[in-house]
């Protein structure tokens, strides 16, 4: 799975008006505990999927809030007893 690249400032707008449900990787790794690393190499072997806007070193990364629990969810392991 590739970065989805919103490269237009209309489709960027739009992102940022729907903010609360966007993350970017320090939010991201502050909700999952995890180290920036480990979130850099989860996007990097497509474990969770993100969106790049813009391109370049001025590029923002950001991730949907709704990936990043569909993604735990896969790794989710139960207890003893539990369904």
């Amino acid at each position: 799975m590739k970065a989805n690249f919103i490269s237009s400032k209309v489709e960027a707008a739009a992102v940022l008006a729907t903010a609360a449900f966007y993350l970017r990787p320090n939010e991201v790794t502050k909700l999952l505990p995890v180290s920036r690393r480990t979130l850099s190499n989860w996007q990097r072997k497509n474990l969770i999927p993100f969106y790049r806007i813009g391109t370049g070193r001025r590029g923002v990364i950001m991730f949907k809030r709704a990936d990043i629990e569909a993604a735990l969810e896969k790794f989710r392991v139960n207890a003893v007893g539990e369904v």
